[in-house]
């Protein structure tokens, strides 16, 4: 039993001491140009760590957890080659380049993919595609900051263009046209279509979503946005809502699917969805799935809940070495948009600080009047000219109308 539990000890070691590289330095990785270039990972602690690349090598040790960081010097438009990174073992990195990235990150809108978007579809019809290669992250809501993200790299050709997200992707064609430099997209996204129904209530992102806790916890205006997730009246208006849907559901199914309903109702409504996936896998007919009974630990964890986005997807990337960030994010916002005001440059701010760059370069989306799903033409002008105002403000901001 001593050396079973010996053994397991140091398995146990040797998974903590490996080494790895965060996921934005995999195969065909696009780094910065023109500016230093952090690189991180993780190996044991106190093991001293080398990376190389374009002619170049930089060394760190480990901390006490097991991370370390080393930060390579500018490198040229066109160094390319394998990224190599040794310690007790060894990863080679595959088909890096230097060039351009910008982080596009935001809601729905900025996800969408170019066969989904029709003004992007001619793209699938190109016989040339510009040097352009994208890096999606994986969404994550996260009640905590997170030390990385999942995703790899994806170099556009005739088979992957029409996955690539649209917005990102015909801006980073005009930036590569322009400059004839190598662009990499950093995708952070919630594709959750922005939706405000009767009673205000918003699917897809929220600004503050985006914003880091304590960044938030300081403005006296995100106040009501706190209060109202820590009492009841989150998880009591959530509850509604579910009875309303699950009778909706229960409606249509029953229609085409009596029997099964009634086999649901033999069980409690906290596991028909977990049944009906089960009917689907055995290669039953299955209605659609229901809807989930919100708990308080469900709703803590939506996408739509103050900081989690940011803790799960813009929290591991801070730091690294880009060209600056394009945004698209606001139309859940836009019944608040007077609050929206003070959040949107305080997610900038934020951003910034994260980055330790007063300089970083952000491109947003205004959005258009055509959009608008709660077709709100007062709460849209507010929204917009929130938006105007940020630019209006901050010299190293854009917006793209």
């Amino acid at each position: 039993m001593l050396f079973r539990s010996s053994l397991l000890g140091s398995l146990a070691a040797t998974r903590a001491a490996e080494l790895k590289l965060a996921a934005l330095f995999s195969d065909h990785a696009i780094l910065q140009c023109d500016m230093p270039v952090p690189v991180w990972g993780t190996a044991g602690a106190g093991e001293k760590v080398s990376v190389s690349f374009a002619g170049q090598s930089k060394t760190a040790t480990a901390d006490k957890d097991g991370r370390w960081r080393v930060v390579l010097d500018p490198l040229r438009v066109g160094d390319a080659g394998a990224l190599v990174v040794k310690a007790a073992a060894s990863i080679t990195v595959n088909d890096v380049q230097a060039g351009d990235v910008w982080l596009c990150a935001g809601d729905a809108f900025m996800s969408r993919s170019v066969g989904n978007v029709r003004p992007a579809r001619a793209e699938l019809a190109s016989k040339e595609f510009p040097a352009v290669r994208w890096f999606r992250v994986k969404t994550t809501a996260a009640k905590e900051p997170q030390r990385d993200v999942a995703g790899s790299w994806t170099i556009s050709d005739r088979k992957s263009v029409g996955d690539f997200p649209a917005l990102a992707y015909l801006f980073a064609k005009a930036m590569q046209t322009k400059t004839g430099v190598t662009v990499g997209i950093i995708e952070a996204t919630d594709p959750e279509p922005v939706s405000i129904q009767r009673g205000g209530k918003v699917t897809g992102s929220t600004v503050e979503a985006w914003i880091s806790e304590p960044t938030l916890r300081a403005l006296p205006v995100a106040k009501p946005i706190f209060d109202f997730y820590e009492s009841k009246s989150e998880l009591r208006d959530a509850l509604t809502e579910y009875e309303s849907a699950l009778g909706d559901w229960k409606l249509k199914t029953g229609k085409a699917f009596g029997a099964e309903l009634r086999e649901l109702e033999k069980r409690e409504p906290d596991v028909w969805y977990d049944y009906v996936a089960e009917m689907r896998k055995a290669g039953k007919p299955a209605p659609t799935d229901p809807p989930r009974k919100p708990t308080v630990e469900s709703l803590r964890m939506a996408t739509t809940h103050a900081a989690n986005l940011h803790n799960g997807m813009i929290a591991p990337l801070a730091g690294m070495a880009v060209r600056g960030v394009a945004l698209s994010l606001g139309m859940a916002n836009a019944p608040r948009a007077t609050q929206y005001r003070t959040l949107f440059p305080a997610l900038i701010h934020d951003w910034r600080k994260a980055w330790g760059r007063e300089d970083l370069p952000f491109v947003f989306l205004q959005q258009a009047r055509a959009t608008h799903p709660n077709k709100d033409p007062r709460a849209l002008c507010e929204l917009r000219e929130a938006q105007a105002a940020a630019a209006s403000t901050d010299r190293k901001s854009t917006r793209l109308n």
